[in-house]
């Protein structure tokens, strides 16, 4: 899917550039080669300056701004992008000695590019005003325009000053440059295509990136001077670097890879503190003691642990159809999770469970753990804090999710943007809202695309493939009858559900350690005894639910915790209200992790509990555990964006061992600069 295509998630990322810029340019290259959206705020050189140390950064550009903080230029930048990238789309090999030596390389490439080529490109250039001024003002404020081209004599000294074209610099610069060139001829005299061997890797994207002003790849992501434009010896100095073998793989790389660039996006909505969980459950405990059956029109709440459990249990006379089906159907086709018992759903539901039990958990196991590791070491590395929402936990949870199920989507931003569409209309969208539905429609088609793709992909190659959930259910597809439409409404189900589920949980518990500093230091303790650990992050979950309620409708006239209820009557089963309910949980205010798990309700209960609680039982825990261990001191406020969780930043430290002393971990503590309670 190209940009033009592509429906873009809000942007999380603001990048303030002057877009002339070869660093900003590989850094553009670089958001839209992951996928992740971002917003451009271009300025004219020098006059950049202004609203980068505003923003928190230096003079150097990009800066990029974020929720864990500010990347400061094209290194970090990059280095940034790199920790976060998926496994399929890594930015650096994952091979550690090949690794090691891309990162050499692209050290030396921006030591010996990145301050030269501007520095040669603006000392040939600024005596012709006509040629370069154009360039340096697309796209900025009407005023820096004016700037530029009512006073361009100072702005001119400005860029002479800021570039230091000392003598020295300036006959420096095209030798350092040809170092550049040779070290990549070198390199390409083996006879391979590209740096990156047959296609364009890393490599190839940041010496392209970075030397484009001396190449002028008519690809460049931003207005340059055209050829006949250029004074006679600077143009005579592009075409002879266009000639040579390094200034052909610019050309080749910008042709084969540069694509479609990002079209200009908004940054997104600013996002909104989170409820307070503690009054949540103060208003929750308050219906349950004064009324556990209020009655209201045609709605009944139930809020005591026993009713709670009754109603959902009893999936005869309370139905989940009319909540759920409509809106799950028009999306991604019918799925257990809408279907209430009848013998499709028995039958969907038996074969569903049959093929995700033969799927190859230890995969998923492994990729969660590594992912999160690499996550956390690549955040301590820079700048010492994570999102553990966009950051962290819909990361590994998607990573997992992809080894589960078999669905990759274009990029990784594509499938999260997609799969949480879709879930807020199927299991959110109570009023109905026709943005929300539209929205969910479309990703819907989408999704589907996706996965009829992969299906005939494998069947073209005559394999299922890997041991996921859709390698199982195309090689038990005999047995169960399932057709291919089967197999891509049940895997559109599971996969929707997967993600957004995890990372709101995940944030919760997080959200909820920070509340509590006591909590911190005793779950250290626990880190590395997985039992305990889970109880741990249950107890939280039970005090911040990731789904307060749930919702059912009655077919028949029926009783619950012995009320009668009329047909046709919402159930608001207040699962919130039960998992704090002493009759369930004695003493329910204090955090107990040995409390029994058949007494938790995050995921359910009864024939319609979530499809993944199996994962969820071990990734949940492995995420947060490997956080923990990382003794996160630093924690902001939980900010959501609609009825996402959309930000909690939380500082970190470097690897610790698993056998964490509690006396040792710092008192918790709030940040005020990341988000005030």
């Amino acid at each position: 899917m190209d940009a033009n295509q592509r429906s873009y998630e809000a942007p999380r990322h603001r990048m303030v550039t002057a877009r002339i810029s070869p660093a900003v340019e590989l850094a553009r290259w670089m958001f839209e080669r992951q996928g992740v959206p971002y917003a451009e705020q271009p300025h004219a050189p020098m006059l950049h300056a202004i609203f980068t140390l505003a923003a928190g950064g230096g003079v150097e550009i990009p800066v990029v701004t974020c929720a864990e903080g500010v990347w400061k230029g094209g290194p970090p930048t990059v280095a940034e992008l790199a920790g976060k990238s998926p496994p399929d789309a890594r930015i650096f090999s994952g091979d550690p000695a090949v690794a090691a030596d891309e990162h050499q390389v692209v050290a030396f490439l921006f030591g010996h590019l990145l301050k030269q080529v501007r520095r040669l490109v603006y000392h040939r250039l600024l005596p012709y005003k006509a040629v370069i001024a154009p360039c340096v003002v697309e796209g900025t404020p009407l005023w820096e325009r004016a700037f530029v081209y009512g006073l361009y004599g100072i702005w001119r000294r400005m860029m002479a000053a800021g570039l230091d074209f000392s003598p020295a610099l300036i006959a420096q610069a095209p030798i350092d440059i040809e170092a550049a060139f040779v070290e990549v001829e070198r390199r390409l005299a083996d006879g391979r295509q590209f740096l990156g061997g047959e296609a364009p890797g890393s490599l190839d994207i940041v010496f392209s990136a970075l030397t484009g002003p001396v190449i002028f790849p008519d690809e460049y992501c931003a207005r340059l001077p055209k050829l006949a434009e250029l004074p006679p010896d600077f143009r005579s100095y592009v075409e002879y670097m266009r000639e040579r073998r390094g200034g052909r793989l610019v050309l080749e790389v910008y042709s084969q890879a540069r694509g479609l660039p990002q079209p200009r996006l908004p940054l997104g909505k600013t996002s909104a503190p989170a409820p307070s969980a503690r009054v949540l459950r103060f208003g929750a405990n308050l219906l349950r003691r004064v009324s556990p059956n209020l009655s209201f029109a045609s709605v009944r709440f139930v809020a005591t642990w026993d009713g709670v459990r009754e109603a959902l249990a009893n999936d005869v006379e309370l139905r989940i159809g009319p909540v759920n089906a409509q809106r799950i159907e028009e999306v991604s086709g019918a799925f257990i999770l809408g279907l209430d018992r009848s013998e499709r759903e028995l039958r969907e539901r038996k074969a569903l469970f049959a093929a995700f039990a033969a799927v190859d958990m230890a995969r998923a196991r492994a990729i969660i753990a590594s992912e999160s590791q690499g996550l956390l070491d690549a955040a301590a590395a820079g700048l010492g804090r994570i999102d553990v929402v966009n950051g962290y936990a819909r990361l590994v949870a998607a990573r997992s999710a992809v080894a589960l199920f078999g669905i990759h989507g274009p990029s990784e931003p594509d499938l999260l943007r997609v799969t949480r569409a879709v879930f807020a209309h199927t299991f959110l969208n109570i009023s109905n809202d026709a943005t929300i539905r539209e929205t969910a429609i479309a990703a819907g088609v989408e999704l589907a695309a996706w996965i009829d793709a992969d299906i005939a992909r494998r069947r073209a190659d005559g394999s299922a493939g890997p041991a996921d959930l859709l390698g199982e259910l195309m090689v038990q597809a005999p047995q169960s009858g399932f057709t291919d439409d089967d197999i891509r409404r049940n895997l559109a189900g599971m996969l929707v559900g997967a993600i957004d589920t995890t990372a709101t949980a995940v944030a919760n518990i997080v959200a909820e350690i920070g509340n509590d500093p006591s909590v911190a230091r005793n779950m250290a303790a626990d880190v590395g005894d997985p039992e305990r650990l889970a109880g741990w992050c249950w107890e939280l979950l039970r005090r911040h639910p990731h789904n307060p309620l749930l919702l059912r409708k009655t077919a028949v006239d029926t009783a619950i915790a012995g009320k009668a209820v009329a047909a046709d009557t919402t159930i608001v089963a207040l699962t919130l209200a039960a998992m704090n309910d002493p009759a369930a949980f004695p003493d329910p205010d204090r955090v107990d992790p040995g409390r029994p798990p058949d007494r938790y309700l995050h995921l359910g209960a009864g024939l319609h509990q979530c499809a993944g609680r199996a994962v969820n039982a071990f990734q949940i825990p492995m995420m947060v555990g490997a956080l923990m261990q990382r003794r996160p001191t630093r924690f902001g406020a939980l900010r959501m964006r609609g009825a996402f969780p959309d930000r909690l930043v939380v500082g970190i430290v470097p690897v610790v061992s698993a056998g964490i002393d509690p006396a040792g971990v710092d008192p918790v503590r709030v940040d005020p600069a990341w988000g005030v309670r």
